[in-house]
């Protein structure tokens, strides 16, 4: 018997949130963009960090203001390969207040791939 899963929010949608996993494909390019930006009224303080690897890594540590953002170059050795393997290449972006997180690992062209999206709790 096949199992279903629904996954459901109340209210509506958005992309924002305080805590992010991230995991991307290979995308034949040189780097992987990551975008991160917040309206709090407030400083919001963000750590984007790849805690299961050392290599590639990631250890950055920035405060935003309504209305700013980042961007985050990470190394293409972050995307994933095609593979059935399990991979520890994950990007975790946490922050003290809500953050949009966009990212982004296109090849001009050729393909696009990239997400908006948190991890809600």
């Amino acid at each position: 018997m096949q199992k279903r899963i629904f996954f459901s929010h109340p209210g509506s949608l958005d992309t924002k949130g305080k805590e992010f996993a991230i995991m991307f494909i290979h995308g034949g390019r040189d780097n992987i963009d990551l975008f991160i930006s917040t309206s709090e009224p407030g400083p919001v303080q963000v750590n984007v960090t790849s805690p299961k690897t050392t290599s590639p890594v990631v250890n950055e540590s920035f405060t935003l203001t309504a209305g700013t953002g980042k961007h985050v170059t990470l190394s293409s050795s972050f995307g994933q390969h095609w593979s059935t393997g399990k991979h520890e290449r994950g990007i975790r972006v946490v922050a003290s207040g809500e953050v949009t997180v966009q990212g982004y690992n296109m090849q001009p062209s050729k393909s696009v791939a990239g997400f908006t999206g948190d991890r809600k709790s």
